[in-house]
């Protein structure tokens, strides 16, 4: 076995780890599940976009690093790994790309919803809540507003005077 082929992830050592998580919890788990999980990761990330934003790119970034550092020579630094996130999450590509297993997941993660994220940064905070909020309050304003013209219909006309 060379060095590059013991470097790489045997997904095959997980397998009794997924089978008992399986056995544990199998009935548990259903498309409902994985849409409420789909849900909360929603709102958790549009909650406030910056925020979000910002742990993508320091969260990503030490998980590059901790993966790419011994490895990959374009990554020898914590500021070369945030460069490549960063990039990533702006515009999907960066010059670079890495060499390890965990680096090409956590590069697939930012590349897949990093673009979205940058793109919402500067949405205000709960924006989803606050359109709900606004939509609530025109409702309530035509509702008023079609009593009041109900009143005015009721009202007998004015008489002219010529």
């Amino acid at each position: 076995m060379n060095s590059d082929q013991s470097r790489r992830l045997d997904v095959r050592a997980l397998l009794p780890l997924a089978l008992g998580l399986y056995a544990e919890y199998g009935d548990k788990l259903s498309l409902a599940t994985l849409a409420d999980l789909k849900l909360r990761a929603r709102r958790a990330l549009t909650h406030d976009p910056m925020d979000s934003l910002l742990a993508m790119s320091l969260v990503g970034a030490l998980l590059l690093h901790a993966a790419e550092k011994d490895h990959n020579p374009r990554c020898r630094t914590f500021l070369d790994a945030l460069l490549f996130v960063t990039a990533n999450q702006a515009v999907g590509f960066n010059g670079w790309l890495p060499v390890t297993d965990a680096g090409k997941a956590v590069g697939a993660f930012v590349q897949t919803f990093g673009p979205a994220l940058s793109a919402a940064a500067l949405s205000p905070p709960n924006a989803e809540g606050r359109e709900q909020e606004e939509r609530d309050i025109n409702r309530a304003m035509l509702s008023r507003l079609d009593a009041i013209l109900d009143v005015l219909r009721s009202r007998p006309a004015p008489s002219r005077q010529d």
